[in-house]
């Protein structure tokens, strides 16, 4: 978990760090949230625990059951739409970067690909993951 700093605004700090454990399944899809929990384990107030909510519905990364706050759960449909979108808008993105990618990108793509031919080895889904994100952020980039 990251430490709060004093340079930022501090229910801004909290829902970056809130999201955080919620993409690395701290907190699990479906699984309530409590004020007083969230507020003792991050070590602040509560009233800066739901501004950091209220961002967190918002992306809705959270959703709202009556009083209950818990993070959001796909359900398979949701999952299937969300591929279907990033199917056309990634293969649009490959053929931009097929025509624009430079040498240090292309370079940098393929260190991505060994490296996550390790980590699959390895069984370092954490590594992974990260890899994942870096070979889609390149291809992004490329595409211009």
């Amino acid at each position: 978990m990251k430490e709060i700093q004093k340079t930022e605004l501090l229910h801004n700090q909290v829902y970056h760090i809130l999201k955080g454990m919620i993409i690395d399944g701290e907190y699990q899809p479906g699984e309530r949230l409590v004020e007083t929990r969230v507020a003792e384990r991050i070590g602040v107030s509560r009233g800066t625990i739901r501004e950091a909510f209220q961002m967190l519905l918002k992306d809705y990364l959270l959703v709202r059951e009556g009083k209950a706050i818990s993070v959001y759960n796909p359900s398979v449909q949701d999952i299937i739409d969300v591929y279907q979108c990033r199917i056309s808008l990634e293969s649009l993105a490959v053929k931009l970067a097929t025509q624009n990618i430079t040498d240090e990108e292309l370079s940098k793509l393929v260190e991505v690909i060994n490296d996550s031919k390790i980590a699959v080895n390895m069984n370092d889904t954490k590594k992974l993951t990260q890899l994942n994100q870096e070979f889609h952020d390149i291809i992004d980039l490329a595409s211009r």
